[in-house]
């Protein structure tokens, strides 16, 4: 009798939990572009939102302007969330100055025009000039002395001149890029938002790999530049998905990329997009769950392709139990 009363008493405690226990949360695509909300309950019962905003970080001028529904969504949020906070957002400058400087300590007499064929020494030279003229005076000599600092510091920063370079080649700025719009909105409101990332985590992926490993990195972004055409080419598909809502065609399109880049250095890029791409989708999976169990309405905008594939933060959603 004992053990039928302890086994009732199971039972009951057991249906008590499937009943009362939170229902998974729905994913839904939204009407705007690549916005979707996903709907739950937070740990008081009531309904709670997270609308994910995918975004691209640099676009043309006037390429990806914000509807008037977006921004009614965004603005009555109760809490906004991006790749990094606000406090990160304004930290990160200082720090990757602070690690350019310490990078060119770091490789000794390791020059990286060095590792680089003839053709692609002129090239690298020609480019980084050009870039410099920005902050640099117009003086030879001094120029010559910051292609001489730049050519000592490791792969990632001349990957960031490349990136400058390749901005103003295919008239590409942040100021039309999704993020700084929301970030100038959040500002001259005097809101502050929060991070998907850690400032470590957003740094790390910059200096991300040992020396030979970010040569490839700039290998590839210094091709890229140098095969101008075909890069504005493959800029207009990725801008052209975005803009009109093409989440497979964008998908595919990345996939593509990768995929060429994979054929060359499949070790490296399967590590490397394991901590650019999976190891922070994974990270954030759990931040969303803490947004729903906060409740009320909260706004995430970061990376489009952190949304789309396989990998997509939505499919680790889904494993966790968290989306149906």
């Amino acid at each position: 009798m004992k053990t039928k009363k302890v086994f009732l008493s199971f039972m009951m405690a057991f249906y008590a939990v499937m009943i009362f226990a939170s229902p998974k949360a729905s994913l839904k695509k939204t009407d705007e572009r690549f916005l979707w909300v996903i709907t739950g309950t937070d740990k008081n019962g009531n309904e709670s939102k997270v609308y994910i905003q995918g975004t691209v970080h640099v676009a043309t001028t006037n390429t990806c302007p914000l509807s008037d529904n977006v921004l009614k969504i965004f603005d009555e949020a109760d809490r906004h969330v991006s790749e990094m906070s606000s406090s990160d957002y304004h930290q990160i400058q200082e720090v990757i100055q602070q690690k350019t400087l310490e990078s060119a300590k770091k490789t000794g007499l390791n020059f990286l025009s060095l590792r680089l064929t003839p053709e692609e020494q002129e090239f690298y030279k020609t480019l980084a000039y050009e870039a410099l003229k920005e902050e640099v005076p117009d003086d030879k000599t001094t120029r010559d002395v910051a292609f001489l600092l730049l050519n000592r510091c490791e792969p990632w920063v001349s990957v960031q001149i490349i990136n400058a370079y390749l901005f103003s080649k295919l008239d590409l700025n942040r100021e039309s890029g999704i993020e700084l719009q929301f970030y100038t909105r959040l500002e001259n409101a005097g809101k502050e938002w929060e991070g998907l990332d850690s400032l470590e985590t957003q740094v790390n992926v910059l200096l991300y790999g040992t020396y030979d490993e970010q040569l490839v990195l700039f290998k590839d972004s210094l091709h890229e530049a140098m095969d101008l055409e075909n890069t504005k080419e493959e800029l207009n598909k990725i801008m052209s998905f975005y803009a009109a809502d093409d989440l497979d065609g964008l998908a595919e399109c990345l996939m593509e990329d990768d995929k060429e880049k994979a054929s060359k250095n499949k070790k490296f890029y399967k590590k490397y997009n394991k901590v650019l791409i999976t190891d922070r989708n994974k990270a954030w999976v759990k931040l969303i769950k803490n947004y729903l169990d906060q409740g009320g309405t909260t706004f995430i905008f970061a990376g489009a392709a952190h949304f789309l594939g396989d990998d997509s933060v939505f499919v680790h959603l889904k494993k966790a139990k968290i989306i149906e």
